[in-house]
């Protein structure tokens, strides 16, 4: 009996073992610069997409530039002061081809977000 308890242990641990990190993708934090933005200059708008997310807005600017808009709002407050409502959003433009052109980024944004 105590043979096929340590037989089926081994299984499990091996089983465990090989799911363990195959589709994990731990939480990356990053510090929400202008610099940061910056670094996606030149990319297609598809990595901004991966790396913020797909909740965003798109305003078209003109004919041939693409304003893509994210919005993130918090909750802000101590002890001494209420709690109020915190707005940080940026955009990144695209040209026709969806290349990023320029960031911008307007608000109070946390010293560090999690990203996807």
């Amino acid at each position: 009996m105590k043979k096929i308890v340590v037989f089926g242990l081994i299984v499990l641990l091996i089983g465990c073992a090989r799911l363990k990190t195959k589709d994990y993708n731990p939480p990356v934090f990053v510090q929400m610069t202008d610099e940061y933005l910056d670094t996606f200059i030149g990319k297609d708008i598809s990595a901004a997409q991966k790396t913020f997310g797909y909740k965003y807005t798109i305003n078209q600017i003109d004919e041939t530039r693409k304003a893509y808009i994210w919005e993130m709002d918090r909750q802000m407050g101590t002890l001494l002061t209420a709690n109020k409502t915190v707005h940080c959003n940026w955009t990144l433009i695209t040209d026709p081809n969806g290349k990023i052109l320029d960031s911008q980024r307007i608000g109070y944004c946390p010293a560090a977000i999690k990203l996807h």
